[in-house]
C-alpha cells in the first residue's frame, strides 16, 4: 500500500511544520484553491509558520504525553511507522539514546488492538523486530501495549465467575474462620468480593460476543453501575490476576480462567481509555456482509452508521479521544457524501473538526485488492470548529497509479472548504468544493428513480429473445447503457404477468413503476456513467432514470447529463464506486445554458428510439440495417442504413424463423409494431420447421445455399457477389465463404452476440465434416408437444438421413465414414435420451412443483434457455476430449446451474419444492425428497427420475 505508506501516519502525527501557509491569505484559500507554498501567519517572511494541516491545538506539548492507538491493527504497521518519528522526537526533546527512547516509545507512546489472536501475534513480532533492529540488539522489552480484543472466552460463565474468590484473595480480602453468625468475611471483604464478581460478570458479558465485535466494544458503556473497575485500572487487576496464575500452580481449570481473565482485562483497559491520537486502516463491511448479531449491535449502539462497519468504528474511536485529540482513519469514501450517513456526518461536522480529508479513489493499496476499494484519508479532532475554520481536502482520486496518487498528495492541488458551510448544509455532503453558491440544483427540475429490484432475477428477468414473442405478460425493460449516447441497454423483459404474478408481491420490484410510459434520460450507476435516453420501459437497479418535472425541459437535462461536465460535477460529492440515484440531482443546473446547448445539439428536436443494434428492442429484424426514423428520405420515410451491424446472424435467424419484437405485434414509445412482411418474408425462403443442415438433406439445399438466398431477397435489386464478403467482413470474419463461416464461426458469434443465450442452436456430431444442423430454438419448445415431435424429426429424418448415407459410403469402401458414421450414431443416442429426459438428461425448474416438473423434453419457453439448454449442455459428442464439450457447436457460457442463485425462497411445502429443503450436500443426491429443515436455497441443479415426477403427477 505505498500510497497510504508514506503519508497517512505523517499526515496524523503531531504536524511539524512542513511547506506551510500564509495564514493572512487563508479568507482567499477558503474561496478557491492553491498549490502547496509557504504561508505565514502575517504578512511578510517573520510571521509564524503553520502546517497545512492545522496546528492541532490541544495537543500535548511534549511527546511523552502523546498516547496513540491503533484500534484495527491488523499486522501493525502503523504502530511500526509511528515508533520512528515518535522515537525521534523523543530524542530531541528529552536527550534520550537510541535504545532508550526505543523503550520509552513502547512503555508511553503505542498501544494496539485487534480482533484477530493471530495478528495481534505478529503485530506484536513487527514492532518488536523493529525495535530490536533499530538499537541493534535483542534485549527485553516494555510490556507492549498491544491486546486482542476479539478474544474468545471458552468457558461457561458460572465458571469464569469462580475467579473472583481468588482475585479477592490476592487482594488480600480472603476473610477467615466463620464468625458468631456463620459470616467467613467481613463487610469489607464482603464488599471487595461483590465488586469483584459484578466487574467479572460485565467483564463476561462484555466479550461475549468478542469474535464478532472486536474493537467495537465499549467497556464505559457496558460496564454501568461496575464501571468504578475502571476507574480501579484494569492494569491493577491484570497485575491481581498475575498474582493468581502464581498460585495457581498446576490447576488448569483456574491457569485457564486467570489467562483468559487476564487478557481481557488489558483489551478493556484499552478499550475504555481515552487517547491523543487514533489511527487505524478500519475494516471494510458493509450492511450487506454483516452477520446478524453485528447487525444487531450496530442497530444499538451506532444506528446513525450502521450501513458500513468502517465508518462505525470512525463513530466508535472518536468518542475515544481526549479533548481537542485526534481520530484519523483510512477508510471507505462513501460516508462523505451517501445519503445513508447523512445523520452521522451532520454529527460529525457539528460536534467534531475537520483537519483534512484527502481522497484516494480506487487503487490506492499496492499490496492488496484495493481497485474495487474507494478510500479516503480522512482527520478530525474532538473540539468544535469555529465559524470560519476550514479543512484541507486533497483529491488524487483521478490518479489511476500508485506513483500518481502519492504525487498528488505531497505536491498537488489543494482546497479549503468551510467547515460551517457544510454542516449548514442539509446533506453535510463534505466535498472537494469551496464555492457556497453553486446556483439551482438539477433537483428542481426533475426527479431521479430506482430500478427493479429482486435477488431471483434469474427468474423474473429474460432477454426478449428467450421467447418467440413477447406477451403481455412482460414488459419491456431497459438495462444499464452499453455505449454512450442514444439508445442502449434494450435487450431485457420483465416477467410482471400485468401486476399479478409473484413478482408483483415483491416491493422492491415496484420500484421505478411509475416511469412505465415517461420520457428521460438513463445514466449507468457504475463505471462512466454512460447516458442514454430512457422512454416507456421498466428499468433495472444498474441505471437510475431522471425524468423531467417539465416535459420541455428534457432536451436541456439530456444535453447536461450527456455532458463530460454533468459527471464531473456528480464525482465531486459522490466518489462511490456506484453512485446513488439521489446523487445524480444534488449538481448545479443552469437551465439557459443547458438550453442553448440543446438547441445547438438537437435542432430538430430530441432523436426518435433506433437502434442498428440486433440485440436491442428496437431493432426492426431487416439484415440490411433497421429503418432510421431520424433519417427520412425525400418522402419523409425511415431510410436503412445499408446493413445491420451483425448482417449473417440476422440473416440466419430470420431464415430459420426468427422474427424481433416489433415484428411480432411490439411497440414501444415512438417505435412501431411493424404490420407488413418484408422482402424476406415474402421471398418464400424462410424455413418452415426450424432446422436447417449445413449439408444438403431431406430434399432441402444445404444451409449456405439458403442463407445466400435471403440475403438476395434482402437486397433485392441491389444484390451482388460483394455484399457476401461485405457481410462477412462486417462479422469480423476469417472464413472466406458461407460454408466456412457457418461451420466454424456462425455459433460462437452468435452466443457472444446475444449474451451468452443463444436461440438458434447448432447441433452437431463433433467432427468436422460431420453432421451439424442448425435449429430454432423457439420451436424446439413447441407448445403440447410440438418441441419433442421437432427433436425426434431432427434425430429420425435429418440425422437418420446422414447415418443412411454414411452407412451407403461405408459399404462402399469410404474409410472417412466410419468415423462419420459412429459419431452420427452417438449423437443419435444422446438425442434419444434428451428426449426421453432420464437424469442427467433431464429439465429441472426450480421455481415449478414437482407435479409440474418436465417429463423428457417438453420444455416451457417460459421457462428460459438457461434451464432448457442443461440435457443439451451434459449431452456429449464420441470421444470429445474437452471437459466442457457438448453437442453443440460451442458451449454456451450460460450462467451456470451449479450452486445456488442469489437469495431464499419463501417457505414452500416439503412434497412439492423437496429441493427447498435441501442443504448443498442434498444435490448429489437423485430423487431428493427434502431435508429435516427448511432452508429456502435457490439450486438448480437437482435431477429427478421419469417415475418419480411421474408418481408426484398422479
Amino acid at each position: 500500500m505505498a500510497a497510504l505508506s508514506s503519508t497517512d501516519a505523517t499526515l496524523s502525527a503531531p504536524p511539524s511544520p512542513p511547506t506551510p501557509l500564509h495564514e493572512g491569505e487563508g479568507s482567499r484559500l477558503h474561496e478557491g484553491r492553491a498549490r502547496i507554498s509557504p504561508l505565514h501567519e502575517g504578512e511578510g517572511s517573520s510571521g509564524v509558520w503553520r502546517p497545512a494541516a492545522g496546528t492541532f491545538p490541544g495537543w500535548p506539548q511534549a511527546a511523552r504525553e502523546i498516547t496513540m492507538l491503533d484500534p484495527c491493527m491488523g499486522s501493525g504497521h502503523f504502530l511500526v511507522f509511528a515508533l520512528d518519528i515518535l522515537v525521534a522526537l523523543r530524542k530531541a526533546e528529552e536527550g534520550l539514546d537510541e535504545e532508550a527512547a526505543v523503550m520509552a516509545v513502547l512503555a508511553d507512546n503505542l498501544h494496539g488492538l485487534e480482533i484477530d489472536p493471530r495478528c495481534t501475534q505478529i503485530a506484536a513480532f513487527a514492532l518488536a523486530l523493529t525495535a530490536w533492529k533499530r538499537i541493534g540488539r535483542v534485549r527485553p522489552l516494555p510490556a507492549l501495549n498491544l491486546a486482542c480484543s476479539g478474544l474468545a472466552i471458552g468457558m461457561g460463565r458460572a465458571e469464569f465467575i469462580k475467579l473472583a474468590e481468588m482475585i479477592t484473595e490476592a487482594e488480600g480480602f480472603a476473610g477467615g474462620d466463620a464468625d458468631l453468625m456463620g459470616r467467613a468475611r467481613n463487610p469489607m471483604e464482603e464488599q471487595a468480593l461483590a465488586r469483584r464478581r459484578g466487574g467479572l460478570e460485565r467483564l463476561y458479558d462484555l466479550f461475549a460476543q468478542a469474535p464478532v465485535l472486536g474493537s467495537l466494544i465499549d467497556p464505559r458503556r457496558a460496564l454501568g453501575d461496575y464501571g468504578d473497575i475502571l476507574a480501579e485500572g484494569f492494569d491493577g487487576l491484570a497485575e491481581v490476576i498475575g498474582k493468581v496464575l502464581d498460585k495457581a500452580g498446576g490447576d488448569p481449570d483456574t491457569r485457564e480462567a486467570a489467562v483468559t481473565a487476564q487478557g481481557l482485562a488489558k483489551a478493556a483497559e484499552l478499550l475504555g481509555r481515552r487517547f491523543t491520537l487514533v489511527a487505524t486502516n478500519v475494516p471494510y463491511l458493509v450492511r450487506g456482509r454483516q452477520s446478524v448479531k453485528l447487525r444487531e449491535f450496530l442497530d444499538t449502539y451506532h444506528r446513525e452508521a450502521r450501513n458500513d462497519l468502517a465508518t462505525a468504528i470512525l463513530g466508535r474511536f472518536s468518542s475515544a479521544l481526549k479533548a481537542s485529540a485526534t481520530v484519523a482513519v483510512v477508510k471507505p469514501s462513501s460516508w462523505l457524501f451517501l445519503g445513508a450517513f447523512r445523520k452521522f456526518r451532520s454529527t460529525a461536522v457539528k460536534r467534531m473538526r475537520l483537519n483534512f480529508v484527502a481522497r484516494l479513489g480506487p487503487g490506492a493499496f499496492e499490496t492488496i485488492g484495493g481497485a474495487v476499494v474507494n478510500v479516503a484519508l480522512v482527520s478530525l479532532s474532538s473540539r468544535l470548529a469555529e465559524q470560519n475554520d476550514a479543512f484541507l481536502s486533497v483529491d488524487a482520486s483521478d490518479q489511476g497509479q500508485i506513483v500518481e496518487k502519492e504525487f498528488s498528495l505531497m505536491s498537488g492541488e489543494m482546497a479549503f472548504p468551510i467547515q460551517s458551510a457544510i454542516a449548514s448544509n442539509s446533506d453535510a455532503i463534505i466535498t472537494h468544493e469551496t464555492s457556497a453558491n453553486r446556483g439551482p440544483l438539477l433537483s428542481a427540475f426533475a426527479e431521479v428513480l430506482q430500478g427493479v429490484g429482486s435477488t431471483d432475477m434469474s427468474r423474473y428477468t429474460f432477454y426478449f429473445w428467450d421467447l418467440s414473442e413477447v406477451s403481455s405478460s412482460w414488459q419491456p425493460q431497459q438495462f444499464r447503457p452499453d455505449v454512450q449516447g442514444g439508445w442502449s441497454g434494450c435487450y431485457s423483459i420483465l416477467r410482471w404477468e400485468n401486476g399479478k404474478g409473484p413478482l408483483a408481491e415483491i416491493q422492491t420490484a415496484h420500484k421505478g413503476l411509475r416511469a412505465y410510459g415517461c420520457r428521460g434520460v438513463g445514466l449507468s450507476v457504475t463505471g462512466s456513467m454512460l447516458f442514454s435516453f430512457f422512454g416507456a420501459a421498466r428499468f433495472d437497479s444498474g441505471i437510475a432514470v431522471i425524468l423531467p418535472r417539465a416535459e420541455e425541459h428534457l432536451p436541456a437535462i439530456a444535453a447536461y447529463t450527456s455532458s463530460e461536465e454533468f459527471k464531473e460535477n456528480v464525482r465531486k460529492i459522490d466518489q462511490a464506486l456506484s453512485v446513488t440515484e439521489a446523487s445524480f440531482l444534488k449538481v448545479p443546473f443552469d437551465l439557459p445554458h443547458w438550453q442553448r446547448i440543446a438547441a445547438e445539439k438537437y435542432p430538430n428536436g430530441l432523436p426518435k428510439p433506433y437502434s442498428n443494434d440486433p440485440t436491442q428492442w428496437l431493432f426492426d429484424g431487416h439484415p440490411r440495417g433497421s429503418a432510421d426514423p431520424n433519417n427520412p428520405d425525400a418522402d419523409g420515410n425511415p431510410t436503412r442504413p445499408g446493413m445491420a451491424e451483425h448482417p449473417l446472424q440476422v440473416a440466419v435467424a430470420r431464415l430459420l424463423g426468427y422474427r424481433w419484437p416489433r415484428q411480432t405485434g411490439s411497440s414501444f414509445m415512438d417505435c412501431p409494431a411493424i404490420d407488413a412482411p418484408d422482402e424476406i418474408d415474402a421471398s418464400g425462403r424462410v424455413d418452415a420447421d426450424g432446422i436447417v443442415c449445413l449439408a444438403s438433406l431431406a430434399g432441402e439445399a444445404g444451409a449456405a445455399e439458403r442463407l445466400r438466398g435471403v440475403l438476395q431477397a434482402a437486397w433485392g435489386a441491389d444484390w451482388g457477389e460483394g455484399v457476401v464478403r461485405a457481410c462477412l467482413q462486417a462479422e469480423e470474419a476469417r472464413a472466406e465463404d458461407l460454408e466456412g463461416w457457418l461451420a466454424n464461426a456462425f455459433f460462437d458469434g452468435h452466443c457472444k452476440l446475444f449474451h451468452q443465450t443463444p436461440f438458434i442452436w447448432h447441433v452437431w456430431d463433433g467432427l468436422a465434416g460431420g453432421f451439424s444442423a442448425l435449429v430454432n430454438y423457439h420451436k424446439l419448445c413447441g407448445p403440447d408437444g410440438g418441441g419433442r415431435r421437432l427433436l425426434e424429426k431432427l434425430r429420425d429424418t435429418y440425422l437418420g438421413e446422414w447415418i443412411a448415407r454414411q452407412r451407403r459410403l461405408v459399404a462402399d469402401g469410404d474409410a472417412l465414414s466410419e468415423e462419420r458414421l459412429a459419431a452420427a450414431e452417438h449423437l443419435r443416442g444422446e438425442l434419444t435420451k434428451i428426449i426421453e429426459g432420464e437424469p442427467p438428461y433431464d429439465i429441472f425448474v426450480r421455481w415449478k412443483p414437482l407435479a409440474q416438473q418436465p417429463i423428457g423434453w417438453e420444455p416451457d419457453i417460459d421457462d428460459g434457455v438457461r434451464l432448457n439448454i442443461r440435457p443439451f449442455l451434459t449431452a456429449r459428442p464420441r470421444n470429445a476430449r474437452a471437459k466442457k464439450a457438448c453437442i453443440l457447436r460451442v458451449t454456451p457460457n450460460v450462467k451456470k446451474h451449479t450452486g445456488a442463485d442469489r437469495g431464499t425462497e419463501p417457505y414452500r411445502e416439503k412434497a412439492d419444492y423437496p429441493w427447498f429443503w435441501a442443504q448443498d450436500h442434498d444435490v448429489e443426491t437423485q430423487d431428493f425428497t427434502g431435508g429435516p429443515e427448511f432452508k429456502g436455497r435457490r439450486y438448480n441443479d437437482f435431477h429427478y427420475t421419469r417415475a418419480f415426477k411421474q408418481a408426484a403427477r398422479k
